[in-house]
């Protein structure tokens, strides 16, 4: 499988929503790919499904597109059978669009394990800092109309930013006009790196 993401323009009705200079994608590489709405993630998605020779080679997707609302209370099992089908999938690269859209706490917990454990690779758009965090290995982001490529950070890295918003923390409580709402956004961001 080969993904190559070479002087690209995103664009939608002739108006570019973003750039990418240069991205490669590897087999096994597992890439995050957060932005704000309506920059061009499901766009850039939609590119790499059209199978365009320019951008990838010798590969079979899977696609799970991005739900945009639920219908009912049987939407939700849509939503889970449709993840289920793409990710088991014989694919040798996942695209998924928000997939953790009306999912419960054990299916979100399913994928994560999943999506950890898997050999293969992906690229997964979503708002859930955490999900991205614990499951990728490089972050796509866009920013002012140029998509850019970054490592994701190492568990010795993610151990020390856990020390240091630990102490920081602890200062805050210290401090007796500390700001009760900054200690606890410090304390969900010390949560979300412990789970």
């Amino acid at each position: 499988m080969e993904l190559a993401l070479k002087n690209l323009s995103v664009e939608v009705d002739g108006r570019q929503l973003f750039h990418v200079e240069n991205s490669q994608v590897s087999k096994g590489n597992k890439i995050g790919f957060v932005a704000v709405n309506g920059s061009g993630k499901t766009t850039l998605l939609k590119l790499i499904l059209s199978s365009n020779p320019a951008i990838i080679k010798h590969a079979s997707i899977g696609y799970l597109p991005q739900q945009t609302r639920e219908i009912g209370a049987s939407g939700g099992e849509k939503v889970r059978l449709t993840l289920a089908k793409v990710l088991l999938g014989d694919h040798q690269l996942l695209l998924l669009d928000e997939p953790t859209n009306f999912l419960d706490i054990a299916a979100l917990a399913a994928l994560e394990t999943f999506l950890k454990d898997y050999p293969g690779t992906f690229v997964l758009v979503s708002h859930d800092q955490t999900l991205i965090a614990r499951c990728t290995t490089q972050t796509w982001t866009i920013k002012q109309g140029l998509m850019t490529t970054k490592m994701a950070p190492s568990e010795d890295d993610l151990q020390a930013h856990l020390r240091l918003l630990e102490f920081q923390k602890d200062q805050l409580i210290q401090d007796p006009d500390a700001d009760l709402n900054a200690i606890q956004k410090i304390n969900q961001q010390i949560m979300a790196l412990r789970k």
